[in-house]
């Protein structure tokens, strides 16, 4: 306890010492007043940059410290009342040995409620330690958390950096809530933003399409309380990633999901919490260990902690493939399928039925969709932009179905998830 009581003092002093380098870098700058020209506006412009970190910086080293200072108390409260157990238990086991083998025989019901008792104060204070822990390490990750540059160029010739966020609005709170509060309603309408995660949106959306998937979703989220009581956050697991540990999303990706039609959803809160899960952040699940770009087998398993089923769509595979499809939407399994138009066939663009009507889409290269629907007949996705380019036309809606005959030319697997609530 002590420990954690010295970190907590160390990084209020820490954060005192970069309040006052802030100011030092102020007090600088304000003395540049005769300095013009490009080199005095790339000065003022890093300044602005660096003291926005340094704010960031600040406050994030109060609320560790805070934090820590929090968990230090509720150690030492779990901890009097496990001392109180063991010396019940040991003033209990002396009762014991005092008395008659007749004795016992008479008394062993109550010996065995007060053992039970005991073990039961026991357990709870332990679980209370750890859940607490857990807690405050995702309240100390957060707190010290930037999210890692990821600057990408635009059309222009402009650049935004997609790990830029947003800190969450209590209205956008309250919306979560209210969501979670009845997964009988979709949790998630995705509609991707700028990262390259559709293995997680298709996933997400995957597991919302049943009342199960939804009620299981809804059992990842849970609501973070500040110290003065109001939920300020949520704290996000997936059992398959990290141990299962929470990550604190107090913020959403300024350039991540949107909740079709507007807004956030669940998904946000997802998104956020995978992101905080992966050291590059936003970049390149490959190339940077970042949360873009990875395989929907490896995405399920995270999201459900058990291991996905991937079946190939490749010659003899394609029949294997169209029958997981058709059993596990039977069956209420989360289903994805990722399309590979550039390898499969030269044309991208395809002929699919939106609303009852033959329209043709494009299907970008390596692309995850979640699978709605699936007969003998054909099958039915949708897409996690929540809508689908049409060429030489406007876009539309996210969801289409086509022939297995044109899945099977334009798809190159189908991974169904596990469904945990039925261990």
């Amino acid at each position: 306890m002590a420990a954690v009581e010295r970190c907590s003092d160390e990084l209020t002093d820490r954060a005192h010492k970069i309040r006052d380098t802030a100011g030092a870098i102020s007090s600088a700058i304000s003395r540049t007043h005769g300095w013009t020209g490009k080199a005095h506006e790339a000065c003022e412009t890093s300044y602005e940059k660096e003291k926005n970190e340094l704010t960031i910086w600040d406050s994030g080293t109060d609320e560790a410290g805070a934090s820590l200072l929090r968990y230090a108390k509720v150690l030492e409260a779990e901890l009097r009342i496990i001392e109180e157990v063991r010396a019940q238990a040991k003033e209990l086991w002396a009762m014991y040995c005092s008395l008659s083998a007749e004795e016992r025989r008479h008394e062993a019901r109550f010996y065995a409620a007060e053992v039970a008792f005991l073990s039961f104060r026991y357990d709870k204070a332990l679980d209370g330690i750890e859940e607490q822990a857990a807690i405050t390490a995702a309240e100390v990750r957060a707190a010290l958390y930037f999210t890692p540059e990821d600057i990408q160029k635009n059309a222009d010739g402009s650049t935004t950096d997609v790990g830029d966020t947003t800190a969450l609005t209590s209205e956008q709170i309250a919306r979560i809530l209210e969501q979670l509060a009845d997964p009988s309603q979709s949790l998630i309408e995705p509609d991707q933003g700028s990262l390259g995660d559709c293995h997680l949106l298709a996933s997400l959306n995957a597991y919302d399409h049943t009342p199960e998937g939804r009620a299981y979703l809804a059992s990842l989220i849970s609501p973070h309380h500040a110290t003065n009581g109001t939920v300020d956050g949520f704290l996000v697991r997936f059992p398959g990633l990290n141990g299962g540990t929470p990550f604190l999303v107090k913020e959403i990706l300024t350039h991540g999901n949107k909740r079709l039609g507007g807004g956030i959803d669940a998904a946000s809160i997802f998104e956020m919490a995978y992101i905080k899960a992966h050291p590059g952040g936003t970049k390149s699940g490959l190339l940077s260990g970042g949360a873009s770009g990875s395989l929907s087998a490896i995405t399920m398993r995270e999201i459900s902690g058990s291991g996905s089923s991937v079946n190939l769509d490749f010659f003899r595979g394609k029949e294997n493939a169209q029958q997981a499809a058709i059993d596990a939407i039977r069956d209420g399994k989360p289903v994805v399928a990722e399309a590979m138009p550039d390898l499969m066939t030269p044309n991208n663009n395809i002929t699919v039925t939106v609303d009852g009507q033959p329209t043709k889409i494009t299907l970008p290269d390596m692309h995850v969709y979640t699978v709605i629907g699936a007969d003998a007949d054909g099958v039915t996705l949708s897409n996690p932009w929540g809508k689908n380019n049409s060429p030489g036309a406007p876009s539309v809606g996210p969801a289409f179905t086509m022939t297995w005959k044109d899945f099977h030319a334009q798809f190159t697997d189908i991974t169904v998830g596990a469904t945990p609530w039925t261990k």
